[in-house]
């Protein structure tokens, strides 16, 4: 079972590939059926989740934008703010 799973969520790599989104559409469409016929109750939901999130990954072909470079400004301002935190109270003690 792990091994069917491993080369369902690789497969599923393949829609960031696509030419279109048309094309990529039917290859989630076809995803979606094989997981709900693989019997594999997390693939199962997994599926109704990207169903439900459809337009958004479609969407992706329209306008292809990632947000992890504004995550990693974030993650490190997150990090600044725990050094400044530690180094007052370091300083207070």
């Amino acid at each position: 079972m792990k091994e069917r799973s491993q080369w369902v969520k690789e497969e599923l790599r393949q829609f960031w590939e696509q030419s279109s989104d048309h094309v990529a559409s039917r290859f989630l469409n076809a995803w979606c059926a094989r997981a709900e016929a693989s019997g594999i109750r997390i693939l199962q939901t997994f599926a109704n989740t990207l169903r439900s999130h459809r337009s958004g990954l479609l969407a992706w072909y329209v306008a292809p934008t990632s947000t992890g470079p504004l995550e990693g400004v974030n993650n490190k301002n997150k990090l600044m703010q725990r050094r400044a935190c530690v180094a007052i109270a370091a300083a207070l003690i």
